[in-house]
């Protein structure tokens, strides 16, 4: 079974990131996926262990330093959206902050997974075949961790 673990909203917290990692490195989480609102490049080299995708929110006003910083560790970034395949899934990211564009994504139905941040609030549920899913924000202590068979665990210790 493959594990992917979703954050948003880090706003620089990094004492709740690092339990969040903690958490993820105990679940044998492989990959990361960060739907936003970073604020400043020093919270990247806390994810530089995992395979990570990044999409900018709208409280990422550092993006040229923010984007080197996620280079240095080889991670794939966007500004406004991410559409790729993980474990056979197909995923589309966004902060959640361009409404349009994030019901378009789950409308569309071209998605398995739909994945935002932005409200800072969990949130799960299905729209016909797609799981849509805000992992809520890390500063309030919210991640979650999702398989391959699209089962989210939502804060797990």
């Amino acid at each position: 079974m493959q594990l992917m673990g979703i954050i948003s909203d880090t706003h620089d917290e990094r004492d709740y990131l690092a339990h969040a990692l903690r958490v993820f490195d105990n679940y044998g989480v492989e990959s990361i996926l960060h739907c936003g609102d970073i604020e400043e490049p020093e919270t990247i080299e806390m994810l530089s262990d995992w395979q990570c995708r990044v999409v900018f929110g709208n409280r990422d006003f550092e993006r040229d330093a923010l984007a080197e910083a996620l280079n240095e560790i080889g991670a794939t970034h966007a500004r406004n959206a991410l559409d790729f395949e993980w474990a056979g899934l197909r995923f589309f990211v966004t902060h959640g902050d361009d409404r349009k564009l994030l019901t378009d994504a789950i409308e569309s139905q071209n998605y398995d997974v739909v994945c935002s941040g932005h409200t800072h609030v969990f949130a799960t549920g299905t729209e016909g075949k797609t799981l849509v899913v805000n992992p809520g924000a890390i500063k309030f202590g919210s991640f979650v961790i999702i398989d391959d068979k699209k089962n989210v665990l939502h804060n797990p210790d």
